[in-house]
């Protein structure tokens, strides 16, 4: 639990459930870095094609996410060589 004030100056609670042990304005200003994280994934996720797959059964989802998983670290490095 965490307090912090408003645009009014009013205070208000924050909870918080996290690893790390920040203050609310900290804590929201690292999740405001996750944001583009998601957006680089959805982007990448429409480019490779993950966009239209359906996966019903949780072993062939584990699959498609560690192929995912495994080609986006090799793009990662591939561009991190240029």
């Amino acid at each position: 639990m965490s307090r912090a004030r408003d645009k009014t100056g009013k205070w208000g609670i924050w909870y918080l459930v996290s690893n790390l042990p920040l203050r609310a304005e900290q804590a929201a200003k690292e999740y405001g870095f996750r944001f583009d994280c998601e957006e680089g994934f959805r982007d990448l996720k429409w480019d490779l094609g993950f966009s239209e797959s359906r996966v019903k059964q949780i072993d062939a989802w584990s699959r498609l996410f560690a192929l995912f998983a495994i080609t986006l670290m090799a793009v990662t490095r591939w561009g991190c060589s240029f």
